[in-house]
């Protein structure tokens, strides 16, 4: 535990050392640079020959560092018109100063009514060309809607196969008939009719017929929030873990030599784009809520709390769950 503890410690410490600390004034956001790739979605905008963007979860617009030129040609592609907002879904990177590097774009197309979308339980979202097939691929199955047929059919799996740049599922069912079911995603992009861009290309075969489309990442709530958090006082050194599955666990060390206090619980993302964290409190007792403001990295609980004071809880993300 020692071990475990002085390895955070030292973890924290460069994170800090390296990277720094910037707070904005006028109680805007404060911004910790920690080196980490992440995801990330919102409003991506040209003001004069820049670009900016804006998370879902946040009012204000961050510049876009040395975007590609396909960024930018993608941008004035898709955009209504010049300084139009553009939804987009990537992975990046913020410095210190709030400046955006934009690494991969996942998802490019539509306006800020795009933020709504979730996709709970959903790790890929997959719809074909001609609009006339969505498959939703979750953990253990495959879920195929046939609008023509106006029917569902459910296709359990149990892992992808498939060469590099691509996932491959393969899976049969016995319903009237026999189904069998082959779905390919490829990292090779792909325009959607609407004109949306998306980085995943898809390839259905069913019963021998084929039918192309394109494919997204879900589960958008826990990509943009799950992950290993840290704060640390002179006197206490406070870890908070949430799985993309909806655990948690908040651990205090409060630095004196004694065991280091652990509680379990849950944490989901509130309508108001809030977090909800949910602590057990003990048998009989009911779950200790904890609530926060979720942007950019940074979980901040508002107002005065009992157990971390006058200013709440403000921990920085870290690391990034698989």
């Amino acid at each position: 535990m020692e071990r475990k503890l002085q390895k955070l410690v030292i973890h924290l410490f460069f994170v800090m050392l390296f990277t720094g600390c910037t707070t904005l004034t006028d109680g805007q956001k404060s911004i910790t640079d920690t080196g980490i790739e992440r995801f990330q979605r919102g409003l991506l905008q040209r003001q004069g020959e820049e670009l900016s963007f804006r998370a879902c979860d946040s009012d204000f617009f961050d510049p876009v560092t040395h975007p590609s030129a396909e960024l930018t040609a993608q941008y004035d592609q898709l955009s209504a018109g010049m300084g139009s907002a553009l939804y987009v879904e990537f992975n990046g990177h913020q410095d210190a100063l709030g400046r955006w590097q934009i690494a991969q774009l996942e998802v490019a197309g539509g306006g800020r009514g795009r933020c709504r979308e979730r996709l709970p339980g959903i790790a890929y979202r997959v719809k074909s060309a001609a609009a006339d097939w969505v498959a939703d691929v979750s953990d253990d199955q495959i879920r195929l809607r046939l609008r023509e047929q106006n029917r569902t059919l459910l296709f359990p799996i149990s892992g992808q196969t498939g060469q590099t740049g691509q996932r491959q599922w393969r899976s049969e069912i016995s319903a009237d008939r026999l189904y069998m079911l082959e779905l390919t995603l490829s990292d090779t992009g792909c325009y959607a009719a609407d004109g949306t861009y998306y980085s995943l290309a898809a390839r259905m075969m069913l019963n021998g017929a084929f039918s192309d489309g394109c494919a997204r990442r879900g589960e958008l709530d826990s990509r943009l929030v799950a992950g290993e958090y840290l704060m640390q006082t002179p006197q206490r050194l406070i870890r908070l873990v949430l799985n993309r599955q909806g655990d948690a666990i908040l651990q205090q060390d409060y630095l004196n030599d004694q065991p280091m206090l652990s509680d379990r619980g849950r944490w989901k993302r509130l309508e108001s784009g809030q977090l909800m964290l949910l602590l057990q409190a003990g048998a009989g007792r009911p779950p200790r809520p904890l609530l926060f403001e979720s942007h950019s990295g940074v979980l901040q609980q508002r107002g005065f709390s009992p157990d971390f004071g006058q200013d709440g809880l403000r921990l920085y993300r870290i690391d990034v769950a698989n």
